[in-house]
């Protein structure tokens, strides 16, 4: 799907006293039913995801406040316009498999959404276009519903340099809060939470695999150039790879394309 071939929160400051540990590798399994687990996706030719976006924007907006990993929901109305214009042009909008909820990193454009970059310098901008892996993903019939948090800039390893304030880690321990890890640490906390199958993530030195084990999810980073960087706010623009955190391998292949 993105392989290329042939080839509205008030924006804080904070610090944060967050604990760093790595942490074993979990599963996510459907035995605890949670999120987009314990909704019932619609299925059929002729299907609304209006009640599903609805119950799960209820869920997140319940959550997020104490995990801080979404900064940014999509209204449901523009969700559902994007997968209909994308999914009319599908090969696979013949509910074989449901479109995968999905959220992005905020320093990939999304057209209509911020790209804030989670820095105060950019609080009122946004993307006027889709980067290309958007689009590939949209013209696939999936569901993209939000932006997530990360370091200023992308530059660091905790998600604890935002101007939106620390994303928190879905595990917990007796000594308090655990980092999520970064840069990508929004983009992995939201599959831990089940707030989405997956999210997109971008790693320059370690971005997607560092969160992915912090956080004990899927972390893929393909080879630099396998996935095109358009749209991606550079950092380092000779290592800078838009990559994968998924709830499974299969589905990080699914969105990675066979």
């Amino acid at each position: 799907m993105l392989k290329i071939k042939n080839i509205n929160s008030k924006l804080k400051p904070e610090s944060s006293g967050l604990q760093i540990r790595k942490l074993i590798i979990r599963k996510l399994t459907s035995s605890s039913k949670t999120g987009i687990d314990a909704i019932s996706f619609p299925r059929g030719p002729k299907v609304s995801y209006e009640d599903y976006l609805t119950k799960l924007y209820h869920f997140i907006n319940k959550k997020n406040d104490k995990l801080n990993c979404l900064i940014h929901l999509r209204h449901k109305e523009e969700v559902i316009k994007r997968y209909k214009n994308g999914s009319i042009s599908s090969k696979n909008n013949q509910n074989i498999e449901p479109p995968l909820v999905l959220c992005v990193k905020d320093n990939i454009s999304v057209q209509g959404s911020p790209n804030s970059c989670s820095s105060n310098s950019l609080y009122s901008y946004e993307a006027p276009y889709n980067a290309t892996c958007v689009d590939l993903l949209e013209a696939d019939g999936n569901l993209i519903i939000g932006k997530t948090n990360l370091d200023e800039f992308g530059m660091g390893s905790t998600t604890t340099n935002s101007a939106f304030g620390s994303t928190i880690n879905t595990f917990r321990t007796s000594e308090g809060n655990l980092s999520s890890g970064g840069s990508s640490g929004g983009s992995a906390v939201a599959v831990a939470a089940r707030f989405c199958n997956a999210s997109l993530g971008s790693d320059t030195g370690g971005s997607i695999r560092l969160p992915a084990s912090w956080c004990g999810v899927v972390g893929f980073k393909p080879s630099y150039g396998q996935i095109s960087r358009h749209g991606l706010v550079a950092y380092a623009n000779s290592l800078d790879t838009v990559g994968i955190l998924s709830e499974s391998a299969s589905v990080a292949k699914r969105v990675y394309g066979k």
